[in-house]
């Protein structure tokens, strides 16, 4: 016959390694879900990034050049200004495509938020490229 503290002490073991178990499954599905969304984050503020530094240089490149040398004193308008500030939200939002829903998911913004991140991004790129110069 079995000594019953074996059979005790066997039983509370596997009681034991059972919920280790699921606690290490549920650490790992969290971790898991964690880094995913890492990586969604920063994809979407890659692709953001990206996107915002291509259009500003191309701007800057094709349509503010030509723009003062157009005008009388070298210098852009206000109004000109806030027309190539539109301009550039039109065509990072165009870039962006399906992109524009998923970074809203992804970052948690609503359009409105977004839309100011953009045009956030905007200024401090072309603040950027001004003082490289």
């Amino acid at each position: 016959m079995a000594n019953p503290w074996i059979e005790i002490v066997v039983s509370v073991l596997g009681s034991v390694l059972v919920a280790l178990l699921a606690y290490l499954s549920k650490a790992a599905g969290m971790w898991i879900r964690a880094h995913v969304s890492n990586v969604q984050l920063s994809g979407v503020l890659l692709r953001l990034n990206d996107t915002v530094g291509t259009v500003v240089a191309d701007i800057a490149q094709r349509e503010v050049e030509a723009m003062k040398r157009a005008a009388i004193d070298g210098k852009l308008s206000a109004e000109e200004i806030a027309s190539l500030r539109d301009v550039a939200w039109i065509r990072v939002k165009a870039h962006m495509g399906d992109g524009w829903s998923t970074a809203e998911q992804v970052l948690g913004l609503t359009r409105e938020q977004l839309t100011d991140l953009v045009l956030a991004k905007v200024e401090a790129e072309v603040l950027s490229r001004s003082r490289s110069r």
